[in-house]
C-alpha cells in the first residue's frame, strides 16, 4: 500500500532539517487535513547583557543548547560579561505574537557560583521550540587564569581569547570549532564539524587533545616551541604538514599517522594529540 502524501511530507521535514522547513497543518485540495512545508525564517529577539562577579583565578563554564558561542577579551577585571542575541527559527509567516511567546521561553543567564566560578547558560523552558536559542558573546577579564569550559549542543564555537587559562575544555556536539588555546592544557572534542585551533606556546598536556568525530582538523603551532604532536586521520584521510621549520621533523608511520617533533623534543616535553575521524575527507593539517 502506498504511503500517504501527508506522511511523506512530514517524514521529509523530520529528516531534512537542513532543508529549512517547518511542518504545518493545512487543508489539501480535496479539503482533507494535510501537512504543508513552509520555509524557515530567523526571528531575532531583543539583545540583552548580563554580568557576573569574577575573582582572580576563578573558572568559567559556558553551556549553550542552541546558538553560536564566542569568547573574547573583555575590559573589566572583576566581571564576566555575556551578551545574548535571542532567536527562533519558525515558518516565514509565523505571527508576531507566536514568535514573541516563543522568545519568552528562552533562559539566558550569567551567574557566580558559591565556589566563585562563573557560569554562562543558554537554555530553554520545557516544551519550547527546539529552534529557540541565542548567540552569546562572552567577555573574559584580561587577566583570566582559571579553567575555561565550553559545552555546546548546536552552533559554532569561536574562542578568540583565553588569557592565561590553565585548561581549555570544549565539547561541541554540532557545529564548527575555531579556537585560540593559548598556553593551556587542551581537551577539545568537536563531534560534528571542522576544528581549527592555534597554540600560542607549548605547555605540558594531560587532556584529550584535539578530536573530531566527523570533521577535519587544522592545528597551527608555534615554530619556537619544544613539543611533539601525534596526529591521526582515523577514517581514511591523511595527515599533512605545512611550512615545516628546519628545527622540526616528521616521523610517518603512514600517510594517515604521523608524529611531529620540534626543537629537540623528547617524551618529557609537551605532547599534543590530534585525531580526526568520521569520513575519508577528515584530514589533519599541522601548520606553522
Amino acid at each position: 500500500m502506498a504511503m500517504r502524501p501527508t506522511l511523506l511530507v512530514s517524514l521529509a521535514c523530520v529528516l531534512g532539517l537542513s532543508f529549512g522547513c517547518e511542518a504545518n497543518k493545512c487543508e489539501g485540495q480535496d479539503g482533507q487535513n494535510a501537512v504543508c512545508l513552509k520555509s524557515l525564517k530567523r526571528f531575532d529577539g531583543e539583545t540583552t547583557t548580563r554580568s557576573a562577579d569574577y575573582t582572580a583565578g576563578a573558572d568559567l563554564n559556558v553551556h549553550s543548547r542552541n546558538g553560536n558561542v564566542e569568547i573574547v577579551a573583555g575590559s573589566a577585571e572583576d566581571s564576566v560579561v555575556a551578551t545574548f542575541h535571542p532567536f527562533v527559527l519558525r515558518a516565514y509567516d509565523t505571527a508576531d505574537s507566536v514568535v514573541a511567546d516563543d522568545l519568552t521561553k528562552l533562559e539566558a543567564s550569567a551567574s557566580t557560583d558559591v565556589d566563585g566560578s562563573v557560569t554562562v547558560d543558554v537554555s530553554r523552558m520545557s516544551g519550547a521550540e527546539s529552534t529557540l536559542g541565542a548567540d552569546v558573546t562572552v567577555e573574559l577579564p584580561p587577566s583570566f587564569a582559571g579553567t575555561l569550559g565550553v559545552d555546546q549542543d548546536n552552533g559554532e564555537t569561536r574562542v578568540r581569547f583565553v588569557g592565561s587559562a590553565t585548561t581549555v575544555s570544549v565539547t561541541s556536539r554540532n557545529g564548527s570549532c575555531d579556537l585560540d588555546t593559548g598556553a593551556s592544557d587542551v581537551s577539545v572534542h568537536c563531534e560534528n564539524g571542522d576544528l581549527d585551533a592555534r597554540i600560542d606556546a607549548a605547555t605540558p598536556q594531560s587532556g584529550q587533545g584535539f578530536v573530531t568525530d566527523n570533521g577535519s582538523i587544522t592545528l597551527t603551532l608555534p615554530a619556537d616551541g619544544v613539543f611533539s604532536v601525534q596526529a591521526q586521520a582515523l577514517a581514511g584521510g591523511s595527515v599533512n604538514v605545512e611550512n615545516l621549520p628546519a628545527a622540526c621533523s616528521v616521523n610517518a608511520a603512514s600517510s594517515a599517522a604521523k608524529t611531529l617533533s620540534c626543537n629537540g623534543a623528547t617524551d618529557a616535553d609537551p605532547i599534543y594529540t590530534a585525531k580526526a575521524a568520521g569520513t575519508s575527507l577528515a584530514d589533519v593539517t599541522l601548520t606553522f
